[in-house]
């Protein structure tokens, strides 16, 4: 027990490490490489009176500013009645009661921005008996802590890739949206550097929130200049609606027409979310991947006392003609693929564009051999993926459905039982392979697979199938010949 309390207290201290507030969505640490605060003393127990005054503060702050005022009020009366019911009875360590309160939030408000824990440094913290939120500003660029700059810059801003894909097709992985000025100048650059491909892949797959501002800094590269109305914010508690626009004027370069793509997958979160919810509204991207994580709410932090601070969702982001919001629903994507395939699969489908619109009859040829190359590979690394797995869990096939399948098919290939396993020889004298199922009646050998099929001759079939071509489908022609000696 006093290791685990041991190892709470260390993360709890971990948590206090800088970190940046995202406008739109989260609020999250910065990573490992960052320097560590100074030692803090371990805080004073607290008694019932303080934990009472904490969670009635808590309460008090979710039912005056949620976004939504009846959802505030049943987060507020479900934590008060876990209150009464003794949920937080015994919590002497502020690290301990923060994680139930954020369980209990989480749980209640079905919200994923919702936390308590200790302040974050840089973004306003906003003081306790705080009563009224100010207006905000969308179109104004956060402001950020020399600390949580130079933070930032040595993570490169969040900018993952950057890289010119076969076919002149660009791509850019964002991994968060910091927010401030330098950072979306570093964004810029990086477009820049892509200003001459003739069609665009942006990755959010593993994009963890960001800036509202940024957001909106990014996707109006991929607009006209004259500026659209793409999202209605609310901040209920400050009686405000802000109707956020397309900038007029970009310093990267402005790309209306080229062709876009964006990757998303569970992993994209809040200020990623929000890239493919306003591009795909706008009808500007083609959204290729996973249904996106559905946290669509802008926090700020309120000051609980005793090291403890709230990060309360306040604002709403709707589009503007249906009132559609991504919170709790995600973005749906257009091509629903697996989130490891979407990034070949949308460079395929950007090659396939490209060619279909090239009248270089030399470059569509070109552009379509590179699409089947590109499609090739990754189904290459899909079956090798799929071999792995096979052999690190493998499936056990009952022994009577394994014997279902021994025979000779097509005059030479042969299909025997060995050890528990099925094993395939081209010709009765070849050393044998063994077969790793899929399922029942699926296998794979190498990039092969191989399929079992109810067939004419002696009831069964067999089915070859390359990764790329025909398959080639085999009778059962007989029983198996006595494996070799050398080989039993």
């Amino acid at each position: 027990m006093q290791a685990k309390i041991r190892n709470s207290v260390s993360c709890w201290l971990r948590r206090a490490a800088p970190a940046v507030v995202l406008a739109v969505g989260a609020v999250l640490p910065l990573r490992a490489q960052q320097p560590q605060p100074p030692a803090a003393a371990p805080p004073a127990a607290l008694t019932p009176e303080v934990r009472r005054a904490v969670v009635d503060s808590l309460a008090a702050y979710v039912a005056r500013f949620y976004a939504v005022a009846e959802d505030g009020r049943r987060i507020a009366d479900g934590i008060q009645r876990r209150q009464r019911e003794g949920a937080y009875a015994g919590l002497t360590h502020p690290v301990h009661l923060a994680e139930a309160l954020t369980a209990d939030l989480r749980k209640i408000g079905q919200d994923r921005h919702l936390r308590v824990g200790p302040p974050i440094p840089g973004p306003p913290l906003y003081p306790m008996g705080t009563e009224v939120l100010p207006k905000m500003d969308p179109a104004a660029p956060p402001s950020a802590s020399p600390e949580a700059i130079a933070a930032a810059r040595r993570r490169n801003f969040d900018i993952g890739r950057v890289e010119v894909l076969p076919g002149n097709v660009g791509y850019l992985e964002l991994r968060r949206f910091p927010g401030f000025q330098e950072a979306n100048e570093a964004i810029a650059a990086a477009l820049r550097l892509l200003e001459h491909t003739d069609a665009l892949i942006l990755d959010v797959r593993e994009h963890s929130g960001g800036a509202g501002y940024t957001t909106n800094f990014l996707v109006s590269h991929f607009t006209g200049s004259e500026p659209l109305h793409t999202l209605d914010i609310t901040v209920r508690a400050a009686n405000q609606v802000q109707k956020s626009y397309t900038m007029a004027e970009v310093p990267g370069p402005r790309r209306p027409e080229v062709p876009l793509y964006v990757l998303t997958s569970r992993s994209t979160v809040s200020g990623g979310e929000g890239v493919a919810f306003v591009l795909k509204n706008l009808g500007r991207a083609t959204i290729v991947g996973d249904t996106t994580a559905g946290a669509g709410r802008g926090v700020r932090s309120f000051d609980l006392g005793q090291g403890l601070a709230a990060l309360i969702s306040v604002t709403t982001a709707k589009e503007p003609r249906s009132g559609a919001e991504w919170e709790r629903v995600g973005v749906t994507p257009h091509v629903a693929v697996p989130p490891r395939a979407a990034l070949a699969v949308a460079h395929a489908h950007a090659l396939q564009k490209l060619a279909a619109g090239a009248s270089n009859p030399a470059l569509r040829r070109e552009l379509e051999l590179t699409r089947e190359r590109v499609e090739a590979r990754e189904r290459e690394l899909e079956l090798t993926r799929e071999r792995v797995e096979a052999r690190e869990r493998p499936l056990e096939v009952a022994p009577a459905t394994l014997q279902r399948y021994v025979g000779v098919y097509g005059g030479e290939r042969t299909i025997t039982v060995e050890n528990g396993r099925l094993i395939y020889r081209r010709m009765p004298s070849h050393r044998g392979d063994e077969l790793v199922p899929l399922s029942e009646t699926l296998f794979v050998l190498g990039p092969w697979r191989l399929a079992f099929e109810p067939g004419a001759g002696e009831g069964m079939r067999l089915r070859i199938s390359p990764p790329d071509g025909a398959s080639l489908v085999l009778d059962r022609t007989g029983p198996p010949p006595a494996t070799p000696a050398r080989y039993r």
